[in-house]
């Protein structure tokens, strides 16, 4: 919760500590949720760091290595899609940031709600590259699964 709370008030560094010190604990009573939680978080706050355009390797690094160090721990969705929103973020039209999106939206095994924000982020993405073809694979998946944010997103991008 001390994590919880430097990060609210914006102290990145104070909250990475925190959560490198639970992740420690965690690994060494060998508590693998623990472990897993605790990388999860750091991903998360690095993530939110990114996403604010701070010009700082050390934080897409640790997004990197943390959730690489939980998909080893175990087959982790969020994990594979924080790297996918790192990349988006860092390069929103690279073809990196596809195949990751298109990784979590099409591969069976990611929970619906992971599933859906990655299918409103690819839309993003290749309306980005102008990729019609591949907007309307992706639009049949959005309504196959009845995903009513990225129809709407759809509708708002394909009348600009």
């Amino acid at each position: 919760w001390l994590a919880q709370v430097y990060q609210s008030q914006g102290m990145m560094g104070a909250a990475e500590m925190c959560y490198r010190k639970s992740l420690q604990v965690a690994s060494q009573q060998g508590n693998w949720s623990g472990k897993l939680s605790s990388l999860l978080k750091l991903a998360l706050l690095a993530l939110e760091v990114c996403m604010a355009n701070v010009s700082s390797d050390h934080w897409s690094s640790l997004l990197q290595e943390a959730t690489s160090e939980a998909l080893k721990v175990c087959f982790c969705p969020l994990a594979v899609f924080l790297q996918a929103l790192l990349q988006f973020n860092r390069k929103m039209g690279a073809r990196e940031t596809r195949r990751l999106l298109e990784k979590v939206v099409y591969q069976p095994g990611y929970p619906n709600s992971i599933v859906s924000t990655a299918r409103w982020y690819l839309l993003r993405h290749l309306y980005a590259k102008n990729d019609q073809e591949l907007i309307d694979v992706l639009v049949k998946n959005a309504e196959a699964h009845s995903d009513k944010r990225t129809l709407e997103l759809n509708e708002k991008l394909s009348s600009q």
